[in-house]
């Protein structure tokens, strides 16, 4: 979907997102985040500030890893490279609770920029958008229909047993998801 947007986009515009995954909350920290959304900044420049360039380099020399500071002060500036730059979150929720620090943290930062950003979470998780001070929230839940369509399609291709039980097993699971 991302590449998707990036397409139909000119091409001083810039999308980077992260998809935050509870599986790998162990790797998705806060100085992951950072290099991921740099290293995707950077992908379509076809220059590199010598500045970033050396600290690279230093780094690789002596087998460190950069400053995350440093990092967002490299993310701010590459940004400012784009008429645009929009930074998708998605799945906060499924950020470990230090993750999640680091992110409320890092959106902060970026409020006083021009980054644009996207978070979704679940609803559950209304006191995040308070903390990140969000002004528009948009709730968005499966409309039945949808619901009904995803379990029939995914019971006729994986059900191993007497397919006359799917319309009842359908209509149960879908009455129970409605309005989540």
């Amino acid at each position: 979907m991302i590449d998707k947007i990036n397409e139909n986009h000119q091409s001083n515009i810039c999308v980077a997102y992260i998809y935050f995954d509870y599986k790998n909350s162990e790797l998705q920290n806060g100085d992951y985040i950072v290099r991921t959304l740099l290293k995707q900044l950077l992908l379509p420049l076809d220059l590199i500030s010598r500045e970033l360039e050396n600290v690279y380099d230093n780094c690789c020399s002596h087998s460190k890893r950069p400053d995350k500071e440093f990092l967002i002060s490299q993310l701010l500036s590459t940004a400012t490279r784009f008429s645009s730059v929009f930074f998708i979150f998605d799945a906060l929720d499924e950020c470990s609770k230090e993750t999640l620090e680091s992110m409320i943290t890092l959106i902060c930062e970026f409020k006083d920029s021009a980054i644009k950003m996207f978070c979704t979470f679940r609803p559950v998780f209304t006191n995040l958008a308070n903390r990140l001070g969000v002004s528009d929230i948009y709730t968005i839940s499966a409309q039945e229909e949808d619901v009904r369509n995803y379990l029939t399609r995914r019971l006729n291709k994986e059900w191993r047993h007497n397919k006359q039980f799917i319309p009842t097993i359908v209509d149960r699971l879908a009455q129970g998801a409605e309005g989540k």
